[in-house]
Order: C-alpha cells, then sequence, then structure tokens
C-alpha cells in the first residue's frame, strides 16, 4: 500500500462507519407499490426528490412516518 493510499483510507473507513451508523429515522411506505422500508433523514429526502426506489413513482412527505410513531409490520 502506498503512503497516498495509507493516509486515504482511515479518513474513507471513517466515513463509511458514520454513515451506515445511522440510526433509522423514518418509515417509508410508498402509495404506489406498498414497499416499506426504515430509512435515515438523508435517505428520506432522496426518496422525495426522485420517488420510491422500487417502483419510481412520486412520493411525498405523507408517505414518511416517524420510526416511533410506526407500529410494526405484520408478518
Amino acid at each position: 500500500m502506498s503512503e497516498n493510499e495509507a493516509s486515504v483510507r482511515p479518513e474513507s473507513i471513517s466515513h463509511r462507519e458514520h454513515h451506515t451508523s445511522a440510526q433509522p429515522e423514518f418509515v417509508f411506505t410508498c402509495d404506489a407499490c406498498q414497499h416499506q422500508i426504515e430509512v435515515d433523514d438523508s435517505v428520506a429526502a432522496a426518496i422525495v426528490r426522485h420517488g420510491c426506489p422500487i417502483c419510481g413513482i412520486r412520493a411525498t412527505t405523507a408517505c414518511l412516518r416517524r420510526v416511533a410513531d410506526t407500529p410494526p409490520p405484520d408478518h
């Protein structure tokens, strides 16, 4: 490993750990396909901007509920 790679790698690992450790804040439920996923605030914002990650249908903030306010799904 070069000196340059060694200096870049710890930062990227730290950055990844910071972003993957985010706790879900919202439950997104698509009105069209009924897909339901737990997401953090940045993913929720992306879904509202770009639509459902499964079917692509436009999503609104009404499709998002706080995790604490959402009962677990029926199995």
